[in-house]
């Protein structure tokens, strides 16, 4: 049952459909759009009012927020427990760590990384994470809509609007104050509405798991600024697979549960989703999506974010990930062994994180395939038709 904790986010505050003032308050130009204005709705608190860290205005005058900061794997280790989720990326050389126990209070990271600027984003509703790049192409009818020639991409940081579209975060960039679909990263009302971001690969895994493949890599810092009580899950008990979405009255797919955890992969209009439920009991699963030979690991170890008060003592959930299988010009096929993964063309074992560790193939990884672990309800409320994996 969701908890009254909720409440500290102000989300409690909505639940009509979203307010003219509320996308007046951006300056949205609502008449180009993808979606019916009447399908977003309020999630209650004001744009930024859910502060994203290192947003930067140059369109209506909003004001800054403060940017994100980070530290070493071993100054984190001091707060961070083993088994917490955190978000593992890697980008144009760079590897960052970005823990859901911070990203829960901000929903959006705009932050460099290599020399790339990114938005790491995080929606506790549909439990979606993704990264995208902050350079958002503009196609001819994009420009023509802003009136002139902006070039082929504009540089933006991503705010909170307080909407929602399908229970999911409801995101706006700082150039044109346009609405976006965080959980495929696409524009849905304003000027670059049609525009679709640039997704990273990213997996949520453990803090134990991200610091052993990534023990250089630069961690979120929960010194943000703010006064928030990071550790502490603001949502107690959302995750209970049974319960109803939070502002959703769109249709439920019946085929799992509306909150199972899913990991779903897309190539191109083909759409597939592999349940936790199902991944848990043989932790591989060797598959093809569309013409792309792919693999889905399972692994216990992870703690979710949204189940007790404390994430760092919640229920272990696991972790889901997606790798292509193709390695050079051959395809492997993977089991799960205690602790690892084992390829059985060559016997080499790997990591979770699709590192060969052992073997052969020792210090090979395989290509992360743009993936993510939503709640069921949301995935098929984008992707009806998706296929839900079962084996054989």
């Amino acid at each position: 049952m969701l908890r009254p904790l909720l409440a500290t986010v102000t989300l409690l505050f909505g639940g009509a459909h979203a307010q003219p003032e509320q996308i007046d308050a951006l300056k949205v130009e609502s008449q180009y759009k993808t979606v019916q204005l009447d399908e977003l709705r309020s999630g209650g608190p004001p744009p930024n009012g859910i502060p994203p860290l290192g947003f930067q205005e140059d369109h209506a005058g909003l004001p800054d927020t403060r940017p994100a900061r980070f530290e070493t794997v071993k100054q984190a280790a001091k707060w961070l427990t083993p088994r917490e989720p955190v978000i593992l990326v890697s980008v144009d050389g760079e590897t960052g760590i970005f823990p859901l126990q911070v990203l829960i209070w901000h929903e959006i990271a705009n932050v460099t990384l290599g020399r790339v600027p990114v938005a790491v984003t995080f929606c506790p509703l549909c439990n979606t994470a993704l990264v995208a790049d902050r350079r958002v192409p503009v196609g001819d009818e994009q420009r023509s809509r802003l009136g002139g020639t902006p070039g082929s991409e504009l540089l933006v940081t991503f705010g909170v609007s307080g909407m929602l579209y399908k229970s999911d975060l409801v995101m706006f960039d700082s150039a044109t104050h346009s609405l976006w679909y965080q959980a495929i990263g696409r524009g849905i009302v304003g000027t670059l509405a049609g525009t679709q971001l640039r997704i990273y690969p990213s997996l949520i895994v453990s803090f134990q798991e991200a610091a052993r493949e990534a023990p250089e890599a630069r961690v979120l810092s929960r010194n943000t600024g703010y006064p928030r009580d990071y550790g502490r899950n603001p949502y107690v008990g959302y995750d209970d697979a049974d319960e109803p979405p939070f502002l959703y009255s769109g249709p439920l797919d019946g085929r799992l549960a509306p909150k199972e955890r899913v990991v779903t992969v897309s190539v191109g209009d083909t759409h597939a989703a592999y349940p936790f439920g199902v991944l848990s009991k043989g932790g591989v699963v060797n598959d093809r999506v569309a013409d792309t030979p792919v693999v889905v690991f399972w692994s216990a170890g992870t703690a979710s974010a949204l189940d007790t008060a404390q994430i760092g003592e919640a229920r272990d959930v696991g972790a889901g990930v997606v790798f292509d299988r193709r390695l050079g010009e051959r395809s492997l096929t993977f089991e799960r062994v205690k602790g690892a993964f084992r390829d059985r063309e060559t016997g080499s074992l790997w990591s979770i994180a699709g590192r060969a560790i052992s073997g052969p193939l020792k210090g090979r990884t395989l290509r992360a395939i743009a993936h993510a672990n939503h709640f069921w309800f949301a995935w098929a409320a984008y992707a009806p038709q998706t296929r839900l994996y079962a084996p054989r």
